[in-house]
């Protein structure tokens, strides 16, 4: 098995250094994230996604759409594993 190579900009926040973007944005962006607990989930009816918009409710009363892209061209799908 080949070790992916990361990067940390933020703590609790590792980047794949094949992904393409900058490494700042995503840890600026994902690092809201870290430390918080998801308290809820909401799935709201959105006509332009055409059914289910899943919605993460974070205990700081953040909500976390799950789009398939930045633009928001779609509801996306969160694939959940335990390990």
């Amino acid at each position: 098995m080949t070790k992916i190579k990361v990067i940390t900009p933020v703590p609790g926040v590792d980047i794949d250094t094949r992904v393409h973007g900058k490494p700042e944005y995503y840890a600026q962006h994902y690092g809201k994230l870290i430390g918080r607990k998801i308290v809820g989930v909401q799935l709201q009816h959105d006509p332009g996604f055409g059914g289910a918009l899943p919605v993460l409710v974070l205990d700081n009363n953040t909500a976390v759409f799950v789009l398939s892209d930045p633009e928001g061209n779609d509801a996306g799908h969160l694939d959940i594993v335990t390990k």
